[in-house]
């Protein structure tokens, strides 16, 4: 269960009520059934923090479901994520799913993070990048599962 939140400019994190008494590790992904929710940075004997993945300190490797492109997602804080490092021929478009990619070995590959909202295309950019809008709302969870 989730016992405390913060939510600002500078960081999005929550506070669970499960630690190392439990089995809780630094690095295990937090999720529910829509989607990956963040990853826990700092664990204590009964509670830990979860970094939400629209923490601007967040990095996820993500992979566009429809075409396994993939890139990475950082977080840009109030719920919203970026998508990096596309090609910048990449065919992403408006409503494609984005799921985790499962490299750098830190979050379970094909986990569903969200869902494109917008496409950017920098004229003279080496890449393309994407706004992400991630599947769970983030500001209204209340119980979620821990996974290595």
């Amino acid at each position: 269960e989730i016992i405390g939140r913060s939510y600002s400019g500078f960081e999005s994190f929550i506070i669970i009520d499960r630690g190392q008494a439990d089995g809780i590790t630094a690095a295990m992904s937090l999720a529910k059934d829509e989607g990956l929710l963040g990853r826990v940075f700092e664990v204590g004997r009964n509670a830990s923090k979860v970094m939400l993945i629209d923490d601007p300190n967040s990095r996820v490797s993500v992979a566009i479901q429809r075409t396994r492109e993939q890139g990475t997602l950082i977080g840009m804080g109030a719920g919203l994520c970026k998508i990096m490092y596309l090609s910048p021929a990449s065919d992403v478009q408006p409503g494609d799913i984005v799921i985790s990619s499962g490299l750098g070995a830190l979050d379970p590959k094909g986990v569903i993070v969200g869902e494109v909202e917008k496409v950017i295309r920098e004229p003279r950019a080496l890449d393309t990048s994407a706004l992400v809008r991630p599947s769970c709302d983030l500001f209204k969870i209340e119980e979620a599962l821990c996974i290595e």
